[in-house]
Parts: C-alpha cells; structure tokens; sequence
C-alpha cells in the first residue's frame, strides 16, 4: 500500500479530530481541567511503565530483565510528576465551595492508612509493603479530584457518584488483592498484582473520556 493510499484513507480521522468537537473541546479546557488532563494521562503512562516492570520482573533468564531499573525509574518519575500536576489542579478548583472539603478527604484516608497497616500486619500478618501506601496515596488523588470536579460543576452530581462508586471498588479489590498477595503461589501472584494497575489504569481512561464528554 503507498504512502499516498493510507494518507488519504487517514483524512477522514484527520478531519475529524483537526474540526470536529474534540478540538473545541480541549480549546475550551480551563487552565485547572488542562492540568486535571495532563496529570492523569502522565498517571496513565505511569501505570504502564509500572505494567511493564512487573511484567519483566516475573520473567526468569531473560535479557528483558535488564530493562528492570528503567522501567520502575520512569514509574515513579512520571507518577510523582503527574500527582504533582493534578493536586496544582485541584488546588485551582479549591477556590469554588467543596462539596466535601479537601483536608477531610486527606484526613480520613491517613486515618485509613494508619488503620489497615495495623489490621492488615496483626489480623491479616501480611508483610508490610509499599503497595498499601501507594492504593491510599492513589485513593487520596482520585477522591480529591472527583470532589473537586464536581464541587467546580465540570461534571454532574450522578458522574460524580458514579466515579466514586468505581473508585472505592477499585479501592476495595486493590485492598484484596494486596492482602492476600502472599498467600498465593507464584503465577498466581503475578496475576493479581497486576489487577490493581490494571483497575487504576482504567479508572485513569475513564476520567480523560470524561473530561473529554463532559
């Protein structure tokens, strides 16, 4: 197929997204929405280079596991990078009354942090990892967010329940999952560590899609 066949079977796509709603939208993005955006696509890629690690993580006598230290070190970069961006985000939105103030919210998911870590390593003795704090700070983030959009009226009172209600599911399978991560046997355990990114990287899709159709 030439070059010139496949450019213009593209021009429809093209013209689409060159002239229809989606470019009018992102024009019509806020500064605050613009970083909401951002953030949580950075988020997006982030969970994918974590994908990446974990997968290459699992895999014995591979040279893919050299790719190891690039795969976690982008992780993390991009995720601090991308937190960062959306709580300047909501930051930005805090200037409209919130629906449920942002320090209760931060609040009650420390007190959450503080509970599970004591259950989970007494009742459940499940060895204590860095997981537990990343579900919560992961938690904190879309929680504020959601409050934040809704509190703003970029979105709708049932969009906002919905998102909440997918978010603390998430919450809960993620908390499942990271409980009984060390009762299972390997291929097992690869499984599972993977539903809480997989769950966050969706959640991560839903949000865009949302801004985008809001």
């Amino acid at each position: 197929m030439s070059i010139i066949s496949i450019y213009v079977k593209m021009l429809p796509i093209t013209s689409l997204f060159l002239d229809g709603d989606i470019v009018m939208l992102l024009n019509n993005f806020s500064p605050a929405i613009w970083k909401i955006f951002i953030g949580n696509l950075l988020l997006l890629i982030c969970i994918i280079f974590y994908l990446a690690w974990w997968i290459v993580t699992f895999k014995r006598n591979t040279a893919k596991r050299r790719g190891q230290a690039f795969y976690i070190a982008a992780a993390f970069i991009i995720g601090i990078i991308s937190i960062l961006i959306i709580a300047s985000g909501i930051a930005e939105l805090a200037r409209f009354p919130q629906a449920i103030p942002v320090r209760l919210i931060l609040i009650a998911i420390a007190l959450s942090f503080l509970i599970l870590l004591i259950v989970t390593a007494k009742v459940f003795h499940r060895a204590v990892t860095s997981e537990l704090l990343l579900i919560h700070i992961w938690a904190a983030v879309e929680i504020c967010m959601v409050n934040s959009l809704y509190s703003s009226a970029n979105i709708s009172f049932s969009t906002a329940w919905i998102c909440s209600a997918v978010i603390l599911l998430s919450i809960l399978v993620s908390l499942i999952c990271y409980v009984f991560y060390y009762r299972l046997c390997e291929k097992t355990r690869y499984r599972t560590g993977m539903i809480p990114l997989a769950l966050a990287g969706l959640c991560a899709i839903a949000i865009l899609l949302m801004l985008l159709t809001a």
